[in-house]
């Protein structure tokens, strides 16, 4: 029976695999992965959808599932050295192709990927090796800095000789100067009439600009006795000080109500089932939005929706997600610590974490207390 149904959720994501909805596609084949452990083509398809989602990491781990499987799989080697790729392991992208390429010489899909990734090794190692060429007679460059002298002599008045032979006639022709005096004069003399009071002045607006505003931390949340929570992120609001605003306390009172609505944590679809709780955390890739996801559903609800379905790499992305977002919401993570401790075979996905994901489970329990969280997770 259980084969049967693994079938059917393999068709089921082979149809959203190719109408383009990969994140459907993930939840449906980790459906039928759940159902039939021994079927190698479940891992290798889902793999295939977590490429297209840029997951590397997840595609990596199915297709090292699918070799230990069938270790001559050509198809599980070529996939996976595309995931390394989009790691930055490229020599060990190099190795699975060249395997590849010893099970299957004529494809030649995995002999232009391994071209590929040979030459960009080639690329990589050249440029390391390659020093800068720096010429050495290079003479530095120099700036060039244009430089206007202005005569002290331009303020003295012209001599009454001069004045009375020639009055008007030689002042604009000969002596230019003046003219462009008067364009600066008006510019520097206010600034040496004020250079000793401007400074003052400013320092003390600055000090009274900061004695003016207050900042204040703005957050909170909404705690409900059936589990689902929303809880604002905490953020710092500048408000200023007036007297109008002692004199009319009405005002502030009545702009306290739109603020509130703003500081809301972006909307994140409510999952209703495990597809959609799949779905929602491939498409939401911050820490914050996993939280807001995997919290939306109550803790007493988690069990009836995971079921059997709970995939290793969902659950270590939860943890993770639990140990990032602890430090201010620690009560609500050890809640639903316990409520995933009753998930079904809880144990034995355990045993499937690399020893990475054992490592932020460790230092999750150590981080919201040993004390706190059920035996199930001090184990690891």
């Amino acid at each position: 029976m259980s084969s049967k149904q693994a079938q059917l959720d393999k068709e089921k994501g082979n149809t959203a695999f190719k109408a383009g909805d990969y994140a459907t596609a993930v939840g449906h084949y980790a459906s039928a992965i759940v159902n039939d452990r021994k079927d190698y083509t479940l891992p290798l398809n889902r793999a295939a959808a977590y490429l297209k989602l840029g997951k590397y990491d997840d595609a990596e781990r199915d297709c090292t599932t699918v070799l230990s499987l069938n270790a001559s799989n050509a198809k599980a080697l070529f996939r996976r050295s595309q995931a390394r790729v989009g790691t930055g392991k490229l020599k060990e992208a190099e190795d699975d192709l060249r395997v590849a390429a010893k099970l299957e010489p004529s494809n030649t899909s995995i002999a232009q990927e391994l071209t590929k990734v040979t030459d960009t090794l080639k690329r990589k190692t050249v440029s390391k090796a390659k020093p800068v060429d720096v010429a050495p007679n290079s003479k530095p460059m120099r700036r060039r800095i244009p430089i206007t002298i202005v005569d002290d002599t331009i303020d003295k008045p012209p001599s009454a000789s001069v004045t009375s032979s020639v009055p008007e006639k030689i002042e604009p022709s000969a002596r230019p100067a003046p003219i462009k005096r008067v364009e600066i004069q008006p510019k520097q003399t206010p600034k040496e009439e004020h250079t000793s009071s401007t400074p003052q002045a400013t320092f003390k607006e600055a000090k009274r600009s900061r004695d003016d505003v207050k900042t204040t931390r703005v957050g909170g949340g909404i705690f409900r006795s059936n589990g689902s929570n929303t809880i604002f992120p905490t953020r710092e609001v500048t408000v200023p000080k007036s007297n109008d605003a002692k004199a009319t306390p009405s005002h502030p009172v009545e702009n306290d109500v739109p603020a509130c609505t703003s500081l809301k944590a972006p909307s994140v679809p409510v999952p209703t089932s495990l597809y959609d709780l799949t779905k929602a955390w491939d498409v939401h890739r911050s820490s914050e939005e996993r939280f807001q996801i995997i919290t939306s559903v109550p803790p007493a609800q988690l069990p009836a929706l995971f079921k059997t379905s709970l995939e290793p790499s969902l659950l270590a992305s939860i943890l993770e997600t639990f140990l990032n977002t602890s430090n201010e919401n620690s009560d609500v993570v050890v809640g639903y610590l316990e409520a995933l401790s009753k998930v079904p075979r809880l144990g034995t996905i355990i045993l499937f974490l690399s020893e990475g994901e054992r490592t932020v489970l460790r230092r999750l329990v150590e981080k919201v207390g040993v004390d706190k969280v059920n035996v199930v997770w001090r184990k690891v």
